[in-house]
């Protein structure tokens, strides 16, 4: 079989997972389905009068809701509860089972006269999930971008762009399938807990250990430790380029100033932060920083675009690699990967949105492609000569806040998550050393609530920056460690975890519905493109060696 069919017949799989997705999507926004219902099947072709009570009778109901849960076709309820006149379109119907454990409110029969209507609070809550995905993808590294695209060409640039975004939405939503039925299980069983959701994990590190923890012992340590490489690459990355952008900066008022010495000032500036302000406050900064880049971004772009010269031109343009096509696109694609990366924000996603599986999806969907139409819009602005990328140039300071925001909220984005897996580190050392003292270890969920109104201890903050800061000054190119990121850390932290996770529960979980259609065939097909970017990293890495030896 030759690749270009391989080729075809893993994107017509991919098309229909995406389509298929899409379709569960767009059956779930509706005024009726405070309890996430979808179909109901009954022998009923009317609702009945107002006020009926029909628990006697032998109405027979089939009820399939967006977690997955059916009611046999035999089951009867108990109760019935009708409102909305026979003039209403707003006619409902309440049900309850026999055992009182299966409510339903707010639904409307099939076949009948009621109407269905865009429920906008769930809409608003939607979309502010889908922005915070979008402030949490979109930062530093869309400074490399531009060039990167021109290696090998922006037309093939933009096919590679939408490869990363395909895979990594469907990471995504594996992840998010994940979550959600781990909320179905946990809540499923009564366990006199009422505090069950707030109990469930919301970062990424503790949400796939605890996920695979009886499977893989190891798991927290072997994901902790993943996390750790790949934030340490992105924040050298973005220590290094700080160091550039505030030296082009001054260099525009006519103040010369070492670059390096310029990252080991923003380096020690971010240790302070995190040692003295609050997790809130910290998040807080973070926050300003992200809407001045979406701000500025938006400032370029909109004047930008309509003043591209020559735009087939510049999509169709050859690439600038001078080691061919291939070459170029195998040099881009880890970085295109990483730039993309939203997965670590979708169990907190997951859990903001009640774990409701309609929400959960549209937000990761509509959250995960606004940075891909920013990135390739920016790329193409940039190429077509509509943007002036130079910073610290008095006539763009559009240009030069927009990287000074990107670096910067990226900088104290990657700080926090690594500071938070090194605290956690301090923080067990400390319990266990309790532990051996009193017997009276571990955090509670006081202690928890806590760690908001703090910051984080000095050795971890040091500590996290003083390794990328070191890297960063090893780098020959900046860019090269978004490469090692994408290349290595990331096919392993959202292409095999992931998968692993969505296996491992998918074998205890049988009787809960998938979010991701395809079966294995989808959960493989994710797994096998995140090996595709390792295999062309190692593969891109051997030949570079070999050329360097020859």
């Amino acid at each position: 079989m030759s690749a270009r069919m391989r080729m075809g017949k893993s994107t017509a799989v991919l098309a229909f997972v995406l389509v298929a997705t899409a379709v569960q999507v767009v059956e779930g926004f509706s005024s009726s389905s405070p309890s996430s219902i979808k179909r109901i099947s009954s022998s009923l072709d009317a609702l009945p009068k107002k006020g009926a009570d029909l628990s006697q009778s032998d109405l027979h109901f089939a009820v399939e809701t967006s977690e997955g849960r059916r009611r046999p076709d035999d089951s009867a309820l108990s109760a019935v509860a009708v409102s909305g006149g026979s003039g209403s379109s707003a006619q409902q119907i309440v049900l309850v089972d026999a055992d009182e454990d299966f409510k339903m409110e707010s639904l409307s029969l099939p076949g009948t006269t009621a109407q269905k209507a865009i429920d906008f609070k769930s809409l608003q809550s939607t979309l502010t999930a889908a922005l915070l995905i979008t402030g949490n993808t979109v930062g530093a590294g869309a400074l490399a971008l531009p060039e990167l695209a021109a290696r090998p060409g922006l037309a093939p640039s933009t096919g590679m762009f939408v490869t990363a975004y395909v895979i990594n939405l469907l990471s995504g939503l594996i992840l998010a399938e994940v979550a959600i039925k781990q909320f179905e299980e946990t809540t499923s069983n009564d366990t006199g807990n009422d505090n069950q959701e707030e109990d469930l994990p919301s970062s990424f590190r503790e949400f796939a250990a605890s996920t695979m923890e009886d499977s893989f012992p190891l798991a927290t340590n072997g994901i902790a430790g993943v996390s750790l490489f790949v934030n340490t690459c992105a924040l050298t990355y973005s220590l290094g380029v700080a160091g550039v952008i505030f030296s082009d900066c001054l260099a525009g008022a006519s103040i010369d100033a070492n670059h390096l010495v310029l990252s080991a000032i923003f380096a020690a500036l971010l240790a302070v932060m995190g040692a003295t302000q609050s997790r809130t406050r910290i998040s807080q900064v973070s926050s300003v920083f992200v809407t001045g880049l979406f701000v500025s971004l938006a400032g370029l772009l909109l004047p930008g675009l309509p003043n591209v010269q020559d735009p087939m031109g510049t999509f169709l343009a050859p690439g600038t690699s001078t080691d061919g096509l291939v070459a170029g696109m195998g040099e881009a694609a880890p970085i295109m990967l990483t730039t993309l990366i939203f997965q670590n924000v979708v169990p907190p996603v997951a859990k903001i949105l009640e774990y409701d599986r309609v929400k959960t999806v549209s937000a990761v969907m509509i959250g995960s492609f606004l940075p891909l139409a920013i990135y390739l819009a920016w790329s193409f602005a940039v190429l077509g000569g509509g943007v002036d990328a130079a910073v610290g140039n008095v006539e763009s300071p559009l240009t030069t806040l927009f990287s000074v925001t990107a670096v910067t909220g990226s900088a104290i984005g990657c700080t926090m998550a690594i500071s938070e897996e090194l605290q956690a580190f301090v923080d067990d050392m400390i319990s266990n050393d309790d532990d051996d003292d009193d017997g009276d270890g571990g955090k509670d969920k006081q202690t928890s609530q806590d760690d908001n109104n703090s910051g984080y201890s000095w050795p971890a903050v040091v500590a996290a920056v003083v390794v990328p800061l070191g890297c960063s000054t090893l780098c020959n190119e900046y860019a090269d460690a978004l490469k090692l990121s994408g290349g290595y850390g990331i096919p392993v932290l959202y292409g095999a975890i992931p998968v692993a996770m969505a296996l491992t529960q998918r074998q205890k979980l049988q009787s809960h519905a998938n979010l991701v259609p395809g079966g294995m065939a989808s959960l493989g097909l994710v797994g096998l493109a995140f090996g595709a970017f390792l295999v062309n990293s190692i593969v891109t890495d051997l030949s570079h060696v070999v050329s360097a030896t020859a």
